[in-house]
């Protein structure tokens, strides 16, 4: 438990690289929408009213927890903006953020279990060559060595 735990610790900064990029896009996605969906038109009060909210809904829309119910109203008043917007939000935000972060977390761990399995192999041969140099010494094991 406590070698899974280390390797987490150690995948944490490049999770974070990567986290930092889709908070970015989250951001400024959430931006764009309240600029293009203001809050005074039908489409911008129910889901997209504020910045904040905008920028929640647009995390649980990433996740497609929401999907369909965010884009719904945008789309029925204004086909091409919502359109435009939520393509390009999808296709950036999942189709490429978060295989990139699937990615980049996968191969962060492979790395460094791989790195601790060689380091474990390493200590391994450095005991086992320290027992044979013990044993082998006149064929009797001395208290002194131990």
């Amino acid at each position: 438990v406590r070698s899974q735990l280390r390797l987490v610790s150690k995948i944490l900064p490049a999770f974070c690289r990567i986290g930092a990029l889709v908070g970015c896009l989250v951001l400024f996605a959430a931006w764009f929408g309240v600029v293009i969906f203001p809050p005074n038109t039908m489409e911008g009060s129910e889901e997209l009213p504020n910045f904040r909210e905008a920028a929640w809904q647009l995390i649980v829309t990433l996740t497609t927890a929401n999907f369909p119910d965010v884009m719904l109203p945008a789309y029925e008043r204004n086909r091409w903006p919502a359109t435009l917007f939520f393509g390009s939000f999808l296709a950036l935000g999942m189709f490429f953020m978060m295989n990139l972060l699937l990615a980049t977390v996968y191969n962060t761990y492979s790395e460094e279990r791989a790195a601790d399995s060689l380091k474990r192999d390493r200590r391994r041969v450095q005991y086992v060559e320290d027992a044979f140099s013990l044993l082998s010494e006149d064929s009797i094991v001395k208290p002194e060595k131990l």
